[in-house]
């Protein structure tokens, strides 16, 4: 999974450069020996200074990196030989029909806080989470998952910053950030990838998600422990492949 984000993001960089990515032998070379390294070196002093139970909150616009950076912490924070989880808060999108204006209201928010409240009271425990198909815009059922009382739980959402989710345990606030026109590029082809608009419609979508989401997920940079930004590391990936 996290092969496949890094490919979507130096996918866009080529494009906006008028060329056209080798897959495999940016996967290869590119993603493999250069961008993982150079990610989990950016969050090093992160990964360093997180402790065993603490709370990773990581939030943004819509394909700025937060996936990405999930998936490298978590893996770094492993290395180190602390048990660490990545819990995505598209899980808890609501399906359209339920669904009240503005970003909070396409998440059931509430929902998962019950949901991560033993854990966030500060002990084990054992959730159900569910599973969002965007292909068909529903929520389905999904799995059991085990939340040991001394793992990282990393959350990563755009709404990740909005909430405020209580817990004694220590938390982190990471925003990623992306220059809007590469970030753009991302958010049509993940729509047009998905079928979820065609070429035509998605740019209008972007748009619309802009009015409805960027001012209020901007404002929760000024919330963040840490702002991080990715694009010259894939910019760079680019240029040097």
């Amino acid at each position: 999974m996290l092969l496949a984000r890094l490919m979507r993001v130096a996918s866009v960089a080529a494009a906006r450069r008028g060329h056209r990515l080798e897959p495999r032998r940016v996967t290869a070379v590119a993603l493999i020996v250069d961008v993982y390294p150079s990610i989990a070196a950016s969050v090093a002093d992160i990964v360093a200074s997180s402790k065993a139970g603490g709370l990773i909150l990581i939030g943004g616009l819509a394909r700025s990196g937060k996936s990405t950076l999930a998936s490298v912490l978590k893996m770094q924070l492993q290395a180190r030989g602390i048990h660490a989880l990545s819990l995505s808060l598209d899980r808890w999108i609501l399906p359209e029909e339920e669904r009240a204006p503005g970003v909070r209201g396409r998440f059931a928010l509430a929902e998962a806080k019950q949901t991560l409240a033993p854990w966030l009271d500060g002990h084990a425990a054992d959730i159900t989470v569910p599973v969002y198909d965007r292909s068909r815009r529903q929520r389905i059922a999904g799995g059991a998952i085990t939340l040991p009382s001394d793992t990282v739980l990393i959350l990563e959402g755009v709404p990740a910053l909005l909430h405020r989710w209580e817990t004694a345990r220590p938390v982190r606030r990471l925003y990623v950030e992306s220059q809007e026109a590469e970030r753009r590029l991302r958010v049509i082809d993940d729509l047009v990838d998905r079928r979820l608009a065609g070429r035509e419609e998605a740019p209008r979508v972007y748009e619309r998600r802009q009015l409805d989401e960027a001012a209020e997920i901007n404002a929760t940079r000024q919330t963040a422990d840490d702002v991080l930004t990715f694009d010259e590391i894939f910019n760079r990936t680019h240029r040097d492949h």
